[in-house]
């Protein structure tokens, strides 16, 4: 008997963990192994830096990153929003490329 499951896991976070950059990716990696989930959404409240998806050989598992500048005007900020959600809802997790002053480091795995 197989199942599939459905279900989206999202965390917001003020910015990295210290010391450990790395560390946010590793905890949802945890959460969607455990839980079962295809894709796990870490949306950060910290700049311009790109969106990115990490895709997890072997597990199936595609972990995003979302970033998101508080410093711009409160209708770009919901625009810059609804583009996430809607990457979210599509099962995708791909939203716009976004460029800005700071440049957003590389994955390590």
């Amino acid at each position: 008997m197989s199942s599939t499951t459905s279900g989206l896991l999202v965390s917001s976070r003020s910015s990295s963990r210290p010391g450990s950059p790395d560390a946010d990716l590793y905890q949802m990696l945890a959460y969607c192994t455990a839980l079962g989930l295809p894709d796990g959404h870490l949306v950060y409240a910290r700049g311009y830096e790109p969106s990115v998806t990490h895709r997890v050989r072997h597990a199936g598992i595609r972990i995003h990153q979302h970033a998101l500048a508080l410093d711009c005007p409160p209708g770009e900020l919901l625009a810059e929003i609804a583009v996430i959600a809607r990457s979210m809802a599509g099962g995708t997790g791909d939203a716009p490329v976004r460029r800005g002053p700071q440049a957003a480091r590389e994955p390590r795995w």
